[in-house]
């Protein structure tokens, strides 16, 4: 059994969401930009998260953030599971969305790390 995550507060973090079998669920259209813009901003403004960047790709997302309050979790549960539920409602289909696995988050440690 792996350890629990460490949170602490203002850590600057690069997080990853694989869906699941690595398909096509999240594929750019305008439904699916609506549908993350809306939970990102949903997610964070709940969970005290500051968000820097979010990059959607086909079959899997990165956020960098930086976690105010040391809630980086709460954070990815609520806007994965909104991201899953209305893009499920959207695709209309009622699979499972994302990968068996939690999500991967690799503390930033430079500034410039943010911007490679």
């Amino acid at each position: 059994m792996t350890r629990p995550r460490r949170h602490v507060e203002g850590q600057v973090v690069l997080a990853t969401r694989r869906c699941l079998e690595r398909r096509f669920y999240t594929r750019p259209d305008e439904a699916m930009n609506t549908i993350a813009e809306y939970e990102f901003a949903r997610a964070s403004s709940s969970n005290n998260v500051d968000l820097h960047a979010a990059m959607v790709m086909s079959n899997h997302l990165h956020i960098v953030m930086t976690d105010v309050k040391g809630r980086r979790s709460d954070f990815m549960r609520n806007a994965m599971s909104g991201i899953a539920r209305a893009r499920n409602a959207d695709l209309k289909q009622r699979d499972y969305f994302w990968d068996e696995s939690q999500y991967c988050d690799t503390v930033l440690l430079e500034c410039d790390a943010q911007e490679r």
